[in-house]
């Protein structure tokens, strides 16, 4: 029985990997010019202050620890924060391919 070339296979996986980071920057940039370019206001855009409001009141009620997940969430409903949590899942991809990659090398 024959084996695999590991260099084949680690070749294969950076390609993947390269694939991962492109499209996960592609999916970035798309979210966020779409986040950005939409015509409907948001609510902070309506009620200037609201989402502090909010957020004050959650650390009121639940304490500091659900005020920092609230914020958290706020965060990530803007284009920007979609954006870089895409970024980031991409590349933590791209890094998991790359080690196996370097792991079918060097084992």
């Amino acid at each position: 029985m024959a084996r695999r070339d590991p260099r084949r296979a680690a070749r294969r996986l950076r390609g993947i990997g390269a694939a991962v980071l492109l499209a996960g920057a592609i999916g970035a940039g798309a979210a966020y010019w779409i986040g950005t370019h939409r015509s409907d206001p948001s609510l902070e855009e309506l009620l200037p202050g609201s989402t502090a409001a909010r957020a004050r009141q959650m650390g009121l009620l639940y304490g500091p620890a659900v005020e920092s997940m609230w914020e958290l969430y706020q965060d990530m409903k803007e284009p920007a924060g979609q954006a870089v949590a895409i970024a980031a899942l991409s590349a933590i991809a791209a890094a998991g391919c790359f080690r196996a990659a370097w792991l079918r090398e060097h084992v």
